[in-house]
C-alpha cells in the first residue's frame, strides 16, 4: 500500500487496486504525510504516532464511493488474503 501525492484532510482521493485501476473515490480524514506515518498500524497507535487522533479510519465508508462491482471487490480481497 502506498500514498501518492500531497493532500490535506478532506481532500478527495482515488483508491487503486494492484493493477492501478481506480476502484473508489473517498474523502480522506488525514493528510498524506500523516497517512504515511500511520499506514499499517493499529488504530490504537494513531494518537501515539501523530499526537492526535480525530478518526479511526483514513477514509470512512460513509465518505467512500465504490466504482466497481461487489464481485470485483471480493476477487481483490481473496487475492490480498492469499
Amino acid at each position: 500500500k502506498e500514498v501518492r501525492g500531497n493532500f490535506d484532510e478532506g481532500a478527495p482521493v482515488r483508491c487503486l487496486d494492484e493493477k492501478g485501476k481506480v476502484i473508489a473515490i473517498g474523502l480522506t480524514n488525514y493528510r498524506s504525510g500523516d497517512i504515511e506515518k500511520i499506514k499499517g498500524r493499529h488504530t490504537t497507535e494513531i494518537d501515539k504516532v501523530l499526537g492526535h487522533k480525530h478518526f479511526d479510519e483514513v477514509i470512512h465508508r460513509n465518505n467512500l464511493a465504490l466504482l466497481v462491482e461487489q464481485e470485483q471487490i471480493q476477487q481483490v480481497q481473496r487475492k490480498e488474503a492469499s
